[in-house]
């Protein structure tokens, strides 16, 4: 399988059965990992591209809150302290850097990045306080997953688009 999806619970089907998660809709292997964020992506994108050969990869942004220290996923409520010295403006900045590094790491192994924020969905899929929940109530349940994997199908073909022109 050439197509790999890297991104947190959102990612994974957290409350979920496996194969409604919109990484297994879109054919990719699914590197969703609950309470991710964008330096675990960084950290282990490249091995993951490299083994699998892959052509694609699908990448749901985890929140701008969240980053990794000493292989740790860090989250504002499980390690409060840590964000005493880390503004808004760093915490949102290190997730950009992440991105960029993200892009150049599939850009030196010929591979397609497809990335969406949540952020990105608002608009597009409204009301976000009714999208449909997942059995455990905090997470989307599968109707929002086939429209996720709907938005990164057309996010790709204007990226194949661009990069045929």
């Amino acid at each position: 399988m050439n197509k790999l999806a890297f991104g947190c619970s959102h990612t994974f089907g957290v409350g979920n059965n496996p194969e409604d998660a919109w990484p297994v809709l879109l054919g990719a292997i699914n590197y969703g990992v609950p309470g991710s964020s964008t330096d675990l992506i960084a950290r282990t994108c490249e091995e993951k591209i490299q083994e699998h050969r892959a052509k694609i990869v699908y990448a749901f942004w985890p929140d701008w809150t969240r980053f990794e220290l000493a292989g740790k996923q860090i989250l504002p409520n499980n390690y409060p302290e840590l964000y005493r010295d880390r503004s808004d403006e760093w915490l949102k900045q290190n997730r950009e850097n992440k991105i960029v590094e993200i892009e150049t790491i599939c850009a030196r192994n010929n591979c397609l990045l497809v990335g969406l924020y949540m952020e990105d969905l608002f608009g597009i899929i409204d009301n976000c306080d009714r999208w449909p929940p997942a059995s455990d109530n905090s997470h989307f349940g599968p109707a929002w997953h086939i429209w996720l994997a709907d938005l990164f199908r057309i996010r790709e073909s204007f990226l194949r688009y661009e990069q045929a022109r």
